[in-house]
Parts: structure tokens; C-alpha cells; sequence
């Protein structure tokens, strides 16, 4: 099997062979946090915006307890270290964590078609995120992806990346899972 050597997003070399082997989900997790990232368990969601960008769909979070990150004041002119109770994220990042999670796997490929669904199913709930710390001009690059030849982002300010890694729903979530459901199983 051909082996490629590939670059992760803490910019440490591991050698991967192509189409065969790569690490699994919770394999990434532990490689994350050995590598530094700060695990942020059961952060309560406030509310859930969607927003269609040119390739994907990005997702915003409003927690109910602030979490660490780079804030502006002025519009994105400069930032600072803070606290901030907003982050985003991307639709196809918590369809792959939901498709992680045996109990909430189901639902994933629905969520990807109707994504204003995620306000009613996970707003009540929590999100564990894992927070991945960036120097300004370092690059990015997504490590639950399985592409090989991915492309980075690079930013011009210091950037804390949150993946979400985990959620639990709350009553209402529970409710509208069950809803969403019922409405599969009678189509």
C-alpha cells in the first residue's frame, strides 16, 4: 500500500497509508488532547444560527456560560484574548460527530438537509467541544478530515478552533428527535 506522509493540524508529520487506514473519530480526540487542545465538556446552548457560506454551511452557537476565545471590539480590526459565549462551526462538522454518537447517528443525514432542524433538536441540550489554540499565519487544516491533500486556512490574528466532539439533549431536543423520527419512519 502506497504511504503518504501527511501533515496534521498541529503540524506534526505521521505517516499515513492512503484508501486503508486512518485514525478513527475518538483516535483524533486523543491525539488532540495529547497534543495540547483543552476539552470543554456539557457547555449549554443557547440558541443556533445557520448561515449558508459559498461552500459550506457555517453554524454559530450562543452558550449560556462563556468559553475562551479571540475576540474584536472594533469589527475585526484586531483581536484579543477572551471570553466569548459565541463560536462557529460547520454543518458537516457536527454531522460527523452526531454520526459518531450511537444514539444520535440516525438523525445525522436529516440534519444535513434541513439544518434549521438543529435549533430545535439541540438548543436545551449541550456541546463538548475541544479548543484547539492557532498562531497568527499558522495553518489550519480540519483533523477529522480523511482528505490527504487537504487545503489550510491561515489567519492574520492568533485563532482558538472549537471542534464539537459530543452532544447530550435536552428535554426539548428529545422531544423533536422523536418528532423527526416519527416523521422518517412514515415516509
Amino acid at each position: 500500500m502506497e504511504e503518504k506522509t501527511v501533515e496534521t493540524a498541529e503540524n506534526v508529520i505521521v505517516e499515513a497509508q492512503t484508501d486503508t487506514q486512518v485514525m478513527s473519530y475518538q483516535q483524533v480526540i486523543k491525539h488532540l488532547i495529547a497534543n495540547g487542545c483543552k476539552r470543554v465538556n456539557s457547555c449549554k446552548i443557547k440558541n443556533i444560527n445557520c448561515t449558508e457560506k459559498d461552500n459550506y454551511v457555517m453554524v454559530s452557537f450562543t452558550l449560556s456560560s462563556p468559553i475562551k476565545g479571540w475576540v474584536t471590539e472594533d469589527n475585526g480590526e484586531t483581536y484579543k484574548e477572551g471570553m466569548t459565549n459565541t463560536f462557529y462551526t460547520s454543518l458537516y462538522a457536527i454531522a460527523g460527530c452526531l454520526k459518531e454518537d450511537e444514539e444520535l447517528a440516525w438523525m445525522a443525514n436529516s440534519i444535513l438537509e434541513k439544518p434549521s432542524a438543529l435549533n430545535l433538536i439541540l438548543v436545551g441540550g449541550t456541546v463538548d467541544i475541544l479548543q484547539q489554540e492557532f498562531a497568527a499565519g499558522e495553518t489550519i487544516r480540519n483533523p477529522f478530515s480523511t482528505k490527504v491533500d487537504q487545503e489550510g486556512t491561515e489567519y492574520d490574528h492568533d485563532v482558538i478552533v472549537n471542534h464539537v466532539i459530543g452532544f447530550k439533549l435536552g428535554k426539548t431536543g428529545m422531544r423533536m428527535a422523536d418528532k423527526l423520527a416519527d416523521k422518517l419512519l412514515s415516509e
